[in-house]
């Protein structure tokens, strides 16, 4: 009996997490944010998991946005495509203290859009104050990266007020779906745990079975296991 649980609730771990039309703004006047190892351009969409809204790609006729989280590449259908008006003013650079915030993650942490060179691509990825990597996603996968620019806007710009300083960097709590509760930073949660981080700089990451870990360099194994460095 408990052998069918976890098959269920592995099943509907990977269904489509929404259903919906996509939106608002058509490719056309998307913001174009990397290319893929195809050539392909990438555009600029923020989709919603697990009550955040989290920045990704989408490209011509594919109708998702494809996010990264929690160790893992995400599909998502119910997603917003910003117009690239809104960033006229941006430019990419290595400093993340004039990033513009583009989403809020599920602990509450402010997200910032990145971008990195990747098996020659050039991929739009994610990152947050205090964090140090840009994580992308790709191959099904949630990717970190360490060498990445940060889209930011001029101190004097009229957006002036979606720019966010390091310093917001707090410890958060995050319930997870069984009642249990997890604090500290860069906080993840599966289909069966929660669990944080200690410091801002560490993240958690986890496996299609559920299990999380929390650290540095986290990578999904072989076998499909989450591990970090501690």
């Amino acid at each position: 009996m408990r052998i069918n649980y976890l098959l269920l609730l592995s099943s509907l771990f990977f269904l489509p997490l929404y259903a919906g039309s996509y939106s608002t703004n058509s490719l056309a006047e998307a913001f174009r944010t990397g290319f893929d190892t195809d050539g392909k351009p990438l555009f600029l969409c923020i989709g919603k998991l697990f009550g955040s809204r989290q920045p990704g790609k989408t490209w011509q006729g594919y109708k998702r946005c494809n996010i990264p989280y929690g160790g893992k590449e995400y599909i998502v259908d119910h997603f917003e495509i910003p117009s690239r008006r809104q960033f006229h003013h941006s430019y990419w650079q290595r400093d993340i203290h004039l990033a513009v915030q583009i989403g809020q993650d599920t602990n509450g942490n402010r997200l910032f859009l990145c971008q990195t060179l990747f098996q020659g691509s050039r991929q739009p990825g994610k990152t947050w104050p205090g964090y140090n990597h840009c994580n992308i996603s790709y191959g099904g996968r949630e990717i970190i990266t360490d060498n990445y620019s940060v889209l930011t806007i001029p101190r004097d710009s009229t957006t002036r007020s979606q720019v966010h300083q390091p310093t917001d960097v707090v410890a958060k709590c995050l319930h997870g779906n069984f009642g249990d509760k997890a604090c500290g930073y860069n906080c993840v949660r599966s289909i069966s745990r929660v669990a944080c981080a200690k410091t801002p700089d560490e993240q958690c990451m986890a496996d299609k079975f559920g299990r999380i870990s929390c650290g540095r360099n986290c990578r999904i194994d072989q076998f499909n296991r989450v591990k970090c460095l501690g």
